[in-house]
């Protein structure tokens, strides 16, 4: 049981590993996102203000 453990652990790490940073990615390209949509939202705004 422990050397099957020890041979399958590394593989566990490296799924851990690579979904956290599926997860931060994913957020941070969520973020972006949503900064730009608010920034064309500004944008756009300013330019209904001005008219």
């Amino acid at each position: 049981m422990n050397e099957l453990l020890i041979s399958i652990y590394p593989h566990i790490k490296n799924i851990i590993y690579f979904y956290i940073s599926h997860l931060y990615l994913t957020s941070f390209f969520l973020q972006s996102n949503n900064n730009l949509r608010l920034q064309k939202g500004k944008l756009s705004w300013k330019e209904v203000q001005s008219n």
